[in-house]
């Protein structure tokens, strides 16, 4: 069995980073999937059931797969398991900190055979921990982004329109 884990902190109020994350696992693109939408019904919901496709190459699995969220606690994060058999899990985390909030993804994977589990420990690791670690870097990038978006949006709507520039 593997299990990697990874932790970042992000200047993201919990509830919103938690918003957000579900909303690119709906999207279907929370992943890394560069086939945006594959497989996920239009208008589905995070949730206990909620299913995504999950490419097996580029984490590090011998076929792609098919995620089902188990458990969901809205903002405290869900874990999603590979179906048929289990043996890919997803945990999201979300906790809340001074100034924003700590996210940890955590990724279990249990290879059935000895060829597979050698070639877990010469490579899959390796490849599924490098990946976690730039899909996490993205998604801090984001959220952070959106979040000073968002901010700068409230900011010009108190503070009204800019008046117009003399030209002279």
């Amino acid at each position: 069995m593997s299990t990697l884990s990874e932790t970042v902190e992000v200047r993201v109020p919990a509830e919103q980073l938690f918003t957000w994350l579900a909303t690119l696992w709906e999207s279907g693109v929370a992943l890394g999937d560069p086939r945006p939408g594959a497989g996920v019904l239009p208008a589905a919901r995070m949730g206990r059931g909620f299913r995504l496709p999950c490419g097996g190459r580029s984490w590090g699995l011998p076929l792609d797969t098919e995620l089902e969220v188990r458990d969901y606690a809205e903002p405290e994060g869900w874990r999603a398991v590979s179906r048929p058999d289990a043996v890919f899990s997803w945990t999201v985390r979300i906790a809340p900190v001074a100034g924003g909030a700590v996210l940890t993804c955590v990724l279990r994977h249990v290879p059935a055979g000895v060829v597979a589990r050698l070639r877990e420990r010469l490579a899959g690791q390796r490849a599924r921990r490098r990946v976690l670690r730039q899909l996490l870097d993205v998604w801090k990038t984001d959220a952070e982004r959106q979040e000073a978006l968002g901010r700068l949006r409230v900011a010009l709507d108190v503070r009204g329109p800019a008046p117009p520039q003399r030209r002279g």
